[in-house]
């Protein structure tokens, strides 16, 4: 809860260490889907997290989560999270996103999507 494209685009610029990545254009990465019962204007939005961010999460290894945590929260878009609330996020996410890469070659894969409303 709180979380959104521009913050997540700031963690994946972490995460892929790469100090010429624009996090703006990672959050670009994140397109929302088609909603049975919202819309675009409205919401409420459902985005699928980026292959590359899934995979990244994956390999997060735990002895790192206290350091991306400093640096996202000194990032350009810093969640609005006490730094303890996302040590647990980011202990808690590459579990999932690893799950979600093992299902890959599976005929309904599983996938991390971000759910946003008003």
């Amino acid at each position: 809860k709180g979380l959104d494209t521009l913050q997540l685009g700031d963690l994946y610029a972490l995460l892929l260490q790469d100090p010429e990545t624009d996090p703006l254009d990672l959050a670009q990465e994140f397109q929302p889907m088609e909603a049975a019962d919202g819309d675009l204007e409205e919401g409420p939005w459902v985005f699928p997290w980026p292959a590359r961010f899934t995979a990244l999460l994956a390999e997060l290894p735990p002895s790192r989560v206290p350091e991306i945590v400093a640096q996202w929260l000194a990032s350009d878009e810093p969640p609005n999270w006490p730094a303890d609330a996302l040590q647990t996020l980011l202990r808690e996410l590459p579990p999932l996103a690893q799950q979600a890469q093992a299902s890959q070659t599976h005929p309904e894969p599983l996938q991390l999507l971000l759910w946003i409303c008003l």
